[in-house]
C-alpha cells in the first residue's frame, strides 16, 4: 500500500522477499526512489498522479520493472486499486504484484527463436527456388541441343513439371495455412505456365 505521496505504508513478507529486503525495512520509504530503476521513476510517478486524478477506483493493471536491493531487475505485473475517502479524495493505492520476470524472458526467447526460424525459412526458400530455376534452365538448354525430338520433348516436359513444382512450392511458402491451399489460386497460374 502507498499513501498519497507514494510512501510505502504496508508491504507483505512476499514483497520484501521479491525485493530482497527484510520486513518491515521498506515501510515508510518512498516506493519510487527505493524500488524503481532511475529511468522509470518519472514515468511511474506520472502514472501514479493520473490514477490519483482518475474517477475510476477499480483495478488498473500495469507492467513495470523494479530494482531489488542487490540491483537485479525484475518485471512485475501490478494490479492497482485506488482508495478514496467518502469525499472522493485519493487516500492511497493498494497494489498486488506478480513476478513475471521468467515469463518475460521466455517470451523474448520465443520471439528471438521465431525471428531466427523466419530468417532460415526465407533463406531456404530462396535457395530452393534458385536451385529449381537452375535445373529448369539446364533442362531447357539441353532440350534445345537434342537432335532426337522425343528426347527433347521429354526434357521440356520435365522442365514444365518442375515449373509447376516451383509454382506450387511458392504458393505453399506464401500461404498462411498449409492445410487449405486453394486450387483456385494455383491452377490458373499453372495452366498459364503450361500454355
Amino acid at each position: 500500500s502507498h499513501d498519497p505521496d507514494g510512501n510505502i505504508t504496508l508491504l507483505n513478507d512476499s514483497g520484501h522477499r521479491i525485493l530482497g529486503y527484510e520486513p518491515p525495512e521498506l515501510v515508510g520509504r518512498n516506493w519510487f526512489d527505493a524500488c524503481l530503476p532511475p529511468e522509470l521513476r518519472e514515468e511511474t510517478r506520472r502514472y501514479f498522479e493520473r490514477m490519483k486524478e482518475s474517477e475510476v477506483g477499480s483495478i488498473k493493471n500495469r507492467v513495470n520493472d523494479v530494482i531489488t536491493r542487490s540491483g537485479v531487475r525484475k518485471t512485475i505485473l501490478w494490479h492497482n486499486t485506488v482508495f478514496r475517502d467518502d469525499g472522493g479524495r485519493f487516500t492511497g493505492l493498494f497494489s498486488s504484484g506478480e513476478d513475471i520476470t521468467e515469463l518475460r524472458r521466455a517470451e523474448e526467447s520465443v520471439k528471438a527463436l521465431l525471428a531466427e526460424k523466419e530468417l532460415i525459412l526465407r533463406e531456404v526458400h530462396h535457395r530452393i527456388k534458385n536451385n529449381m530455376a537452375s535445373m529448369i534452365s539446364l533442362l531447357t538448354l539441353q532440350a534445345g541441343n537434342m537432335e532426337d525430338p522425343a528426347a527433347a520433348a521429354a526434357l521440356e516436359s520435365a522442365a514444365s513439371r518442375m515449373e509447376g513444382m516451383v509454382l506450387m512450392y511458392d504458393r505453399l511458402y506464401r500461404s498462411d495455412d498449409f492445410s487449405g491451399l486453394s486450387l483456385r489460386d494455383y491452377l490458373p497460374a499453372l495452366v498459364e505456365g503450361i500454355v
